[in-house]
């Protein structure tokens, strides 16, 4: 007896990770968290203006654009709630 065949196009999808199907964001990404959301918004926002089918390249600068976007909206917020003594030149 032989064995039957399955689609391998359809198999394909499944047989990557998560991340690859496009089913998390990134492995480490809780998005119940304020963080979290602010992340996946700016994704998908980005994702979204670039439009059209994004290859995996694409989605790499996305989720890093996001990941630069979070960082400086954290250190703006920090600068402005922790007035110091900041030195002029």
């Amino acid at each position: 007896m032989h064995a039957i065949r399955q689609n391998r196009s359809r198999a394909r999808s499944t047989a990557r990770d998560k991340v690859s199907n496009g089913r998390l964001l990134t492995r480490d990404v809780d998005v119940r968290s304020a963080a979290g959301r602010r992340y996946k918004f700016l994704v998908e926002a980005y994702a979204a203006e670039i439009g059209g089918e994004l290859s995996q390249a694409d989605w790499t600068l996305v989720r890093q654009a996001a990941s630069l976007m979070l960082a400086a909206e954290r250190l703006s917020g920090d600068i402005v709630k922790a007035p110091r003594s900041i030195p002029t030149a």
